[in-house]
């Protein structure tokens, strides 16, 4: 790499390339990133989203933390031994009912043994297509078979008090970019406590990287 006469412009350079480094029009060294965050794991199409249906997910007993085979808003299994799952955004959407009591958890499972549940499909975020991802993905339209009790592992954001009305919702979003799912994990977004006519969306986007 030549780093005493570093090149003007943008290029286009193959993997396996030897870059030089770049300079400005006033021979000022580049250094800032030149695109968004992720853009590169979204480029090369390792960045997956899975949502759920528009009618949204009714927070009975079924989508409550610690509940055995229960349901998740949204969540990740990863099945494999060498990739981690990395969440980089999730939204949950209260769009009906009252406001559940104690809000909405993240429910993780250390190492489960027994999930026989192996979730929807996924939506690749440069493809646009459905599929090819390791993560067992759930979007609360099936049971995680198999889970036997979730450890309340954190909150994701307040909520609205009080009965939601036409045109209301509680939006909480979770950017920390801060949650892993390693070989064998679980983690999903629960209830704490299970509500009796409250209805949420959801959608969960993340990486897989090589462990």
């Amino acid at each position: 790499m030549d780093i005493q006469n570093p090149i003007v412009g943008p290029r286009s350079i193959s993997d396996g390339s030897e870059p030089q480094l770049r300079a400005g029009r006033t021979a000022e060294l580049i250094v800032q990133p030149a695109h968004g965050e992720l853009y590169e794991e979204t480029a090369r199409g390792n960045i997956w989203t899975i949502s759920t249906a528009a009618a949204g997910i009714n927070a009975t007993t079924v989508v409550a933390a610690g509940v055995s085979a229960a349901r998740c808003i949204v969540g990740l299994y990863n099945p494999t031994s060498d990739t981690n799952l990395f969440v980089t955004r999730t939204v949950i959407v209260q769009v009906s009912g009252s406001a559940v009591t104690g809000g909405y958890v993240w429910g993780s499972v250390a190492s489960p043994t027994a999930i026989t549940s192996t979730g929807q499909l996924g939506v690749n975020n440069r493809t646009m297509t459905s599929g090819g991802h390791r993560a067992y993905a759930f979007n609360g339209s099936t049971i995680v078979t198999g889970i036997t009790t979730t450890v309340l592992f954190r909150y994701i954001g307040g909520f609205i008090a009080g009965t939601i009305a036409a045109g209301q919702n509680a939006t909480l979003e979770e950017v920390e970019d801060d949650l892993v799912v390693g070989p064998g994990c679980f983690l999903g977004v629960f209830v704490a406590v299970a509500g009796t006519n409250t209805t949420a969306t959801g959608s969960l986007s993340w990486a897989e990287i090589p462990a």
